[in-house]
């Protein structure tokens, strides 16, 4: 069962002032961050969604790390205008899918077979966190997921 959640905060219009004021520095130190998190601190040849992408900051260092494809979604509309900003100002030309949806929906649910499912400050915020978690896991197909980035 899914939860309807009625009422949200639009995150959109926060991280639209934020891009305002981020540097090459804020972004190498997303890369850096993210880089972290990846065994060999790359990306390469891998399939990445970003689920709540939010400034999108976290998709352009997924680029930045030399993923394959990059997928990235938010439920907020501006969030995901954000995210279509720094990717043009910072990756112009990068194919990136980038699209206005909640993990709660069942369209979000479909498995694509990412490598890389990523998702950082934002499961707990949709009122079903464990309805949110189980959807992202299975964001990818069987056997293909490497990473699962939850926090």
């Amino acid at each position: 069962m899914v939860a309807q959640v009625a009422h949200r905060f639009a995150f959109g219009s926060n991280w639209q002032n934020f891009l305002e004021t981020v540097t090459g520095d804020e972004i190498l130190e997303a890369v850096d961050n993210l880089a972290r998190l990846v065994p060999g601190a790359t990306l390469e040849g891998k399939r990445f969604l970003d689920i709540g992408c939010g400034s999108g900051l976290h998709t352009l260092a997924a680029i930045r790390l030399g993923a394959k494809s990059v997928t990235a979604f938010d439920i907020d509309k501006k969030s995901v205008q954000a995210t279509q900003k720094i990717l043009a100002e910072h990756a112009p030309g990068y194919p990136a899918e980038v699209t206005e949806k909640s993990i709660l929906r069942a369209e979000a649910n479909t498995p694509a077979a990412y490598d890389v499912v990523y998702s950082w400050g934002v499961l707990h915020h949709t009122g079903a966190m464990w309805q949110a978690i189980r959807n992202a896991a299975g964001m990818f197909g069987s056997g293909c997921a490497e990473y699962v980035f939850v926090r």
